[in-house]
Formats: structure tokens, C-alpha cells, sequence
């Protein structure tokens, strides 16, 4: 809105006379508005923004155009854009309903066509960028970022503009590498840390850095040096010799910022991280003693167990018979695991009178769980095959490896629980069960049948084997947590494990269970996350984004253990065998995909909730016989 002035003159004979002065408002017909929902930005930086459109005319407009040049600076003889769109994010809402998705143009420039705004009325778009190589990223460094509209009836465009400015703050990762590869018998071995700061600030003592490790098996003998200077325990870093975890001490790993260049000839920004390095050094086996894995007759006739041989660990000339996969022999590096871990574990299912599977064998597993999900959920003509799949090797792994339960008691107040939080991956949990003999598969056949007993979320009266009945996201939680809680008091030496979604972490009753699991000490509490990155609607970070997952759990007193790939058998293994911290719970993050094992049903939403006809569940099964 802008005031004018108007005065007329009127000459004759030499003489002028001037009128009055008139005064008016010339009124904004179309006001646009745009806004960063955060106003900072890093490396890969996703940034929210708003473009808000007010007609405050009698007549309405169709048909306009908003161009955003995602920021754009000059570079040399030209431009550099520095922001990219982020597809699929756009949301159009007029008068406050959620329109269409109009036409969008990832550009650079990004273009919106079709917008119409309603006479009186308004328009606003939402829409997510994120930062590339062109974004400069010093110390007080910013992105100006110019939304224009046009169109019919406009008689010139509109502009507004939105500054982000980078963020001055240390931005930490962390590497580990190990040396040497195979490490001797009595040998030493060197941990090596890289603290790497992408950040355009240093990481100081006030901000509090703390580097955690577990060590297993349990090492003795550390020497530590930080940046090539030797450090001191209990003054720079604590070891429990009894758990194997190792900590700095907070504000001890100080990382130099990161530094920055723009290639003079392209416009790209490269960053050389400032780095500082932590070592430890220390034995290959405990107190230096010899591990000798040697294989002895198992004197099993053929087809009566699945153990394939029975292995001795010999220390000091003690023997202690073990089974492992089947294996002549076990190095440290086996599988991705040390001897010892699979030797406690081999004696912990004998000791049960129960066998081990090896990794082939549950990985058939899970081939034909799958098939079970496809089968069972086309026959129904409903379901939720999407997550029954991404939680396919999570189940298992409990279940055959893990979990003390036994089909033939599936009441025995001794077995460990399992809560299926995310109760719409019934699927899985049923092929898990029926595969391990709580109950005859035909029962698959009559799967979300009436008074069948695998309805369509776990009920714990009607399935062998269920644990608690579950539907309502967030709230098997808490049920995980009042068991753990319950066992405490009693002395029952179960473990309960949760599986939760990802997209049900957005339940606040969640973080209720989680705070109190914390509060009360419950290192007989796992958490599972299926962290598959859809949900019933889209994405996650499109319905509510979850931010760093691993940060809010080790926020609420969780001991987190993340797990790069969740549909890998023997990642998840490694990953529930590590050590549980004493009056800690646990949080094992798994990167899964969603609808994992079937081409067109990987990482697409549209199967959270929908069966597959009978083509789609053919080509799936011949896809999983492969």
C-alpha cells in the first residue's frame, strides 16, 4: 500500500493558479509474502519455505506462475544456484484447504504453474529445498532466496525474498578403523578414530563431545593417545574392565573447524573438515591368553538336528564344547563377530538343550517367511505387506536365534517377550510363528478371517505364541515396558523386545515409555525400530519429520546401537548380540526397506496397506524362489 499527491496548474495572460492538492492510496491488489520456517543451513541442509499469497481484490486470478531461483548468485559471468527442490514436497492450499499439487519444475529456476487465489481470499505454498556444492557455508554466510509471481491481470510481478544464513556451529561424524586386519594370537591391535568437523566452528571443551565404545570381547592393557599425546585414565577417558565400555571424558575431543573453497573456474564449494584423532591400543584376547577353535565328531545321526558340528574352545587346555554355523574353524573376524560373542551365545542355546541355525539356514528363513506374507495377504485380499516385509530378518533373528521361547510352551513364565508395537505387521510375526511351530500353517489360510485366530492385529487370547495384543501405534510400547518393569520386581530373568515403527515414533505416548524405561533402570528392555522411512500417508519427514532418531533415543537414556542395513541377517545379529549396559535400556535402530524382497514393492508407499492380486502375488513369489 502506497499514498499519492496530485495538484493541477492553470496558466493564462503570465499569470499560473494552482488547485488544491489531492491525496489517495493506491492499494496492493496482490501481496506475496515468503518465509524460511528455520532460518540456518548446513552441508545438505533440508529448508522448509513458505510462499504466502493475498488477494485483497474484488476480481480472483487463475493461471499464475511462482518462480523461486533457489537462490541464485552471480558467479564470475554467470550464476550458481545453490538450493535444489525437493521432490514431492510441495503442498497448495487456498483459503486454507489442501488443493491438487499443482504443476512444479524442479528447474533451476523452480517454477509452480496453475495457482489461482480466490478474490479476497489466499494461496500459500510449502515446499522443501535442500543445500548443494554452490551453498556457502563460512561464518556469517547466506543464501537470499526470491519467490516471484506472475500472470494474467498482474500488472507486474511480484517479488519476495527469505535469507538463511549458515549455521556457526560444529557439525561431528565419526570413523573407526582397526589395524591390523587380522590380528595374531597375543597380538596388539589399534583402534583408530577419526573425529572428523564439517562444521564452520571448532568443537571446544564446552561443547561436550564424548566418544563411547563397547569393546568385545572385554580388553585389558589400554594405551590411549588423542591428537599423538598420550592420555591419562580416569582423567581423559574411563574403562570398565567387566563391560568392555569405554568413554571420554566429556569436553576432552576438541575438533578444529572445517575450512572452506569456491573453485574459482565452476562455483563449487569444497570443504576440508578440520580432524583430530583418538587411539587405543590393546591386546587381540584377554589378559593375552590363546583361543584355539578345533572341531570334534558331534556324534548326530543325519536329519536328527539341525547342528552341523560341535566345536571345543580350547583355553589353557580347559575345553568347553560349542556349536557355530557349521564351521571347522572361527576367527575373530567371523562373521562379523568375535569368537567369544559366538562362543557365550553357542553355550547359552546349549545350556537350553536347543541348536543354532546357521546363517544360510535363516536366511531360507526369511525367504520363506516373505512367501508367507505374500500369500497370506493376497488371500485375504487385505493386510499390511509392506513393514511385515522390512521386519522380515528382525523376526527372525529374535525368534531363531535370540529369543528363549519354546513352541511347546509358549506360556512358560520364563520365556522372553515380544511385543509387535507396529500390530499391522501381523503378517510377519504370524509366518515367523507358524514357521517355528507355535501353530499348523493352515491356520495362513484363514488369515483376517472371522473368529480365525491371526486376525488382522496380534490378539494375545486368540495366537500361540503372541505376547500382547496390539493395533493402536505407541501403546505396545508402554505394554513392553510395564512387562520389563514387572519382571524386575519379580526376579524373572526374561528380556522383552518391542518392534516399533518408525512412522509410530510420532506417538507421543512412545517417548512416555521411553522416559520411564529410562527412569527405571530397565536393561531387560529392547526396543526395536523398523525404521523403513514410509508411512500410510508418505514419508515421514513429508507427514512429520522424526529428525535424528538415534539423538532422541540416547536423549531419553538409551544405550543406541544403529544398524546400516536391517534386512541384513547378520548385521541385526551383530547388532542384539552386543552387550546390554547395566541399568540401561536398549534402542536397535534398523535401516530397513519398506516392502523389502519384492522389486515393485520396495520403498513404495502404496503398500503399507494393500494386498497384492493374484498376478502381483505370483510374480512376487517366483521373485522370492529365486
Amino acid at each position: 500500500m502506497a499514498t499519492f499527491t496530485n495538484q493541477a496548474t492553470l496558466s493564462y495572460n503570465n499569470t499560473v493558479t494552482r488547485s488544491n492538492i489531492v491525496t489517495g492510496e493506491l492499494v496492493d491488489i496482490l501481496a506475496v509474502a515468503k518465509t524460511a520456517v528455520t532460518d540456518t543451513y548446513g552441508c545438505d541442509t533440508c529448508v522448509t519455505y513458505t510462499v504466502s499469497i493475498v488477494n485483497s481484490g474484488a476480481a480472483a486470478f487463475a493461471g499464475l506462475t511462482v518462480t523461486d531461483d533457489l537462490g541464485a548468485y552471480a558467479f564470475g559471468e554467470g550464476t550458481v544456484t545453490p538450493l535444489e527442490y525437493r521432490a514431492g514436497s510441495l503442498k497448495y492450499y487456498v483459503n486454507g484447504l489442501l488443493q491438487t499439487t499443482p504443476t512444479v519444475t524442479a528447474g533451476p529456476p523452480m517454477t509452480v504453474t496453475g495457482i489461482s487465489v480466490p478474490a479476497g481470499g489466499n494461496a500459500l505454498l510449502v515446499y522443501q529445498v535442500h543445500t548443494n556444492d554452490y551453498a556457502p557455508r563460512a561464518v556469517e554466510d547466506s543464501i537470499v532466496n526470491r519467490a516471484t509471481v506472475t500472470g494474467e491481470g498482474l500488472p507486474a510481478a511480484v517479488t519476495a525474498a527469505a535469507t538463511i544464513n549458515a549455521a556457526s556451529e560444529p557439525c561431528l561424524s565419526i570413523s573407526k578403523a582397526l589395524t591390523p586386519a587380522s590380528v595374531p594370537q597375543n597380538g596388539q591391535l589399534t583402534y583408530t578414530f577419526l573425529i572428523e568437523n564439517y562444521g564452520n566452528e571448532a568443537a571446544e571443551e564446552t561443547d561436550a563431545a564424548i566418544v563411547t565404545d563397547v569393546f568385545n570381547p572385554i580388553l585389558q592393557n589400554l594405551s590411549v593417545t588423542f591428537n599423538g599425546t598420550a592420555w591419562t585414565a580416569g582423567t581423559d577417558y574411563t574403562y570398565d574392565a567387566t563391560t568392555g565400555r569405554f568413554a571420554t571424558v566429556a569436553g576432552k575431543v576438541t575438533v578444529p573447524a572445517a575450512t572452506y573453497t569456491q573453485d574459482a573456474a565452476t562455483g563449487v564449494w569444497t570443504t576440508a573438515p578440520g580432524s583430530s584423532t583418538l587411539t587405543v591400543t590393546t591386546w587381540s584376547s584377554p589378559n593375552g591368553a590363546t583361543v584355539n577353535l578345533t572341531a570334534t565328531p558331534n556324534g548326530y545321526a543325519k536329519g536328527q538336528s539341525r547342528l552341523r558340528g560341535v566345536f571345543s574352545l580350547r583355553e589353557d587346555d580347559n575345553r568347553v564344547p560349542i556349536c557355530k554355523y557349521g564351521l571347522t574353524s572361527i576367527s575373530l573376524d567371523d562373521y562379523n563377530q568375535n569368537a567369544l560373542t559366538w562362543l557365550l551365545r553357542a553355550l547359552k542355546y546349549r545350556n537350553r538343550g536347543e541348536v543354532i541355525m546357521n546363517i544360510p539356514e535363516m536366511e531360507a528363513v526369511c525367504k520363506q517367511v516373505r512367501r508367507d506374507i505374500i500369500t497370506m495377504t493376497a488371500a485375504a485380499g487385505s493386510g499390511h505387506p509392506g513393514g511385515s516385509l522390512s521386519a522380515t530378518e528382525i523376526l527372525v533373528a529374535l525368534y531363531y536365534d535370540l529369543m528363549k521361547v519354546d513352541p511347546k510352551n509358549p506360556n512358560d513364565p520364563a520365556r522372553d517377550r515380544l511385543v509387535l508395537s507396529k500390530g499391522h505387521a501381523a503378517p510377519a510375526l504370524y509366518a515367523v510363528l507358524g514357521e517355528k511351530g507355535f501353530f499348523d500353517k493352515k491356520e495362513f489360510e484363514g488369515f483376517r478371517q472371522l473368529h480365525n485366530i491371526l486376525q488382522g492385529h496380534p490378539d494375545k487370547k486368540k495366537c500361540p505364541g503372541v505376547d500382547a495384543s496390539t493395533g493402536s501405534l505407541g501403546q505396545g510400547a508402554s505394554i513392553a515396558v510395564g512387562m520389563a518393569l514387572g519382571a524386575k520386581h519379580t526376579g524373572n530373568p526374561c528380556h522383552v523386545y518391542a518392534v516399533l515403527g518408525d512412522g509410530e515414533l510420532q506417538e507421543g505416548i512412545v517417548w512416555e515409555a521411553a522416559m520411564s524405561a529410562a527412569h527405571y533402570k530397565l536393561d531387560n528392555l529392547t526396543f526395536i525400530v523398523d525404521n523403513n522411512g514410509l508411512q500410510i500417508d508418505g514419508t515421514n519427514d513429508q507427514v512429520m519429520g522424526l529428525g535424528n532418531i538415534a539423538q532422541k533415543f540416547t536423549a531419553f537414556g538409551f544405550h543406541v546401537i544403529e544398524v546400516a542395513d536391517g534386512n541384513d541377517l547378520r548385521q541385526v545379529l551383530d547388532a542384539l548380540h552386543q552387550p546390554a549396559e547395566k541399568d540401561v535400556p536398549t534402542c536397535i535402530l534398523c535401516h530397513t526397506v519398506k516392502g523389502k524382497g519384492v522389486s515393485f514393492m520396495e520403498n513404495q508407499v502404496g503398500w503399507h496397506g494393500k494386498a497384492p492380486n493374484a498376478e502381483q502375488r505370483d510374480q512376487a513369489l517366483k521373485e522370492l524362489e529365486a
